[in-house]
């Protein structure tokens, strides 16, 4: 079923620790995932599909970035996600409403993330874009334009949860809108790309 049905969010996430012991990382961080309640779960080799709403979607990633970077290892976990009614289904409201988030209990992993938002009417690209930064921001996040995306810094599980409400709440307003983030922890060369 498409997230335009169900009102779902549909995630296609990896991770992608950087030591030798990558599988016993992997395999320790999704333990548990699939009892998550109101969340499907599927799994290849390649990357694993998450469908169902914003919570335990957020759950589910938060859980396994946060227990993947316990390890110590470098963390990469690139996600594609996307929400909202396709076309004419779109509520079109005018103005990007991001008031209401509750921000989760912190997951003490600091994260630096990219991140681009692809909302189905590209017209409004340019005013969310500057509108997620500012609500980033606001969150105590740090921010920076870049090249085709939008770095953020902070506590993984905030980081996460303000990308999810993005999604969501951009899909209200300019219909089916398409995720693209990348997350790293543990970065051994965090200053030099800073």
């Amino acid at each position: 079923m498409s997230a335009a049905v169900t009102n779902d969010i549909i995630v296609q996430f990896s991770l992608v620790p950087a030591a030798d012991a990558f599988v016993p990382i992997i395999l320790d961080a999704v333990e548990g995932v699939t009892t998550i309640d109101g969340l499907k779960v599927e799994t290849d080799a390649v990357s694993s599909t998450l469908v169902g709403g914003r919570e335990p979607v957020l759950a589910a990633l938060s859980r396994t970035f946060a227990r993947a970077s316990a390890s110590g290892a470098h963390i990469v976990q690139p996600l594609l996600a996307s929400h909202g009614p396709a076309g004419d289904d779109a509520a079109g409201a005018a103005v990007l409403d991001l008031s209401g988030f509750v921000a989760p209990p912190p997951s003490n992993v600091k994260a630096a993330a990219q991140f681009l938002l692809l909302p189905e009417r590209a017209d409004l690209r340019p005013a969310i874009d500057a509108r997620a930064r500012d609500f980033l921001g606001g969150l105590g996040l740090a921010t920076r334009a870049k090249q085709l995306v939008t770095r953020v810094d902070g506590d993984a599980s905030l980081v996460l949860a303000a990308l999810l409400w993005l999604l969501e709440r951009t899909s209200r307003v300019a219909g089916e809108t398409v995720l693209q983030a990348t997350l790293v922890s543990n970065s051994p060369a965090t200053e030099a790309f800073a």
